[in-house]
């Protein structure tokens, strides 16, 4: 008699067979939020730190004309956001869940049945959700704000809508409006906007109470959960970048830095972008991308000017590779997070890493090469980034 196939797939499929499952599955789960936290960081200017680093330098460098904005920062990154995602996506099955039935068998029993552990999980869940009840004034009140800070800053001066100039016109120097003038007015708005409804606001919706009186409402925001909370070490490194840039630049560094790398004119450009993102991606993973892209950025911006290129090409890829690390706990913060919870091994983060580092790498080369074009016309070096480092090395190489 021949064998029912979906029998043999339900016998794989029973309690001894994923016997271990419910650990493998942990591991998916935290590093699967380690590294879909740090990919999605990378699709904004604000995500990471190693992109607010990059933000930074160019403007010190190179002022607005560089013409990296919060809104072709994500038309940029959004398609290598997609892809990397989904790539991890599948190692994480593959590395953790293996080639388990349920992925080929529709009509297995592990599929189709759910288990009285399932069953307590989803109950939890509902359990929970039902606990946190209707949206209070103060959580409608930051998502606002945070509402109007994406608007603020994707309409200021939108490249993507010709004929707006963006709402920075209405002032009478609008270059002294920038993308951290937004956020300081959005958290000085904190600062003031109330936590819950005030009095007169009830009063207007039939909710005050014959004893019910008009009393000072704390903030959104005080000054003490500022202070405590704000990440100051990202606010000195950020702006240790920054020193470092001007200081380069003011010494004559980077000028040295220029003639000295002009000896790579030889090499393509696509190969010098794959050996910098290669060894940047290789690097960040023992330090903090921050600080490797804080190092690095100044050094990309010389390199490129010594051999006459776009900075943005060799500066966009390092930013990006710094933060491409997944292999160790040290790589970056959401890592070390999970890292910390005991559950995930180095092992287990190395062998899943050092697959999603590969793809990272790939996908680099090809983004900065098609959508950087596209976007940043990283190809053809720009007026304003010529010196006189690009000019000698362009009569060298016309002689």
């Amino acid at each position: 008699m021949e064998e029912n196939p979906l029998e043999s797939a339900n016998e794989e499929c029973d309690a001894e067979s994923l016997k271990g499952s419910k650990d493998k599955l942990s591991k998916a789960f935290l590093i699967c939020i380690a590294y879909s936290a740090t990919i999605g960081g990378t699709t904004s200017l604000t995500g990471t730190g190693a992109t607010m680093v990059l933000k930074g330098v160019t403007e010190e460098l190179y002022g607005e004309e560089a013409g990296i904005t919060f809104a072709n920062w994500i038309y940029f990154m959004l398609p290598m956001t997609i892809l990397s995602i989904f790539m991890c996506w599948i190692l994480l099955q593959y590395f953790f869940l293996g080639r388990r039935c349920c992925l080929w068998v529709r009509d297995c029993r592990c599929c189709t049945q759910e288990s009285d552990e399932g069953k307590a999980v989803r109950e939890l869940i509902q359990r929970e959700y039902s606990a946190l009840g209707d949206v209070s004034f103060a959580e409608m009140g930051v998502f606002i704000h945070f509402v109007g800070l994406i608007a603020l800053w994707l309409f200021r001066r939108p490249a993507f809508i010709p004929t707006f100039e963006g709402w920075s016109q209405i002032f009478l120097i609008p270059n002294y409006i920038d993308d951290a003038t937004t956020a300081m007015v959005i958290a000085l708005s904190l600062t003031f906007f109330p936590s819950k409804m005030p009095w007169f606001i009830r009063r207007i919706f039939g909710k005050v109470d014959k004893d019910d009186k008009a009393r000072p409402v704390e903030p959104l925001l005080t000054w003490e959960s500022l202070q405590r909370r704000l990440p100051w070490h990202i606010v000195l490194l950020i702006g240790g970048g920054f020193a470092l840039a001007k200081g380069c630049e003011e010494s004559g560094l980077s000028g040295w830095l220029g003639d000295l790398f002009s000896a790579l004119s030889g090499i393509p450009q696509w190969l010098i972008v794959f050996i910098l993102s290669t060894t940047l991606c290789m690097f960040t993973e023992i330090t903090s991308n921050v600080t490797t892209a804080t190092i690095f950025l100044p050094i990309c911006a010389s390199l490129s000017e010594g051999l006459c290129m776009n900075p943005l090409y060799l500066m966009i890829a390092a930013t990006i590779a710094c933060t491409n690390a997944f292999m160790l706990p040290a790589a970056n913060p959401p890592t070390t997070i999970v890292f910390a919870y005991g559950t995930v091994s180095i092992p287990d983060l190395v062998k899943a890493g050092m697959f999603q580092n590969v793809v990272g790498v790939t996908l680099i080369n090809i983004l900065v090469n098609t959508m950087g074009t596209a976007v940043y016309d990283v190809l053809k070096f720009p007026s304003w980034a010529s010196n006189d480092a690009c000019v000698a090395n362009a009569t060298v190489i016309a002689d």
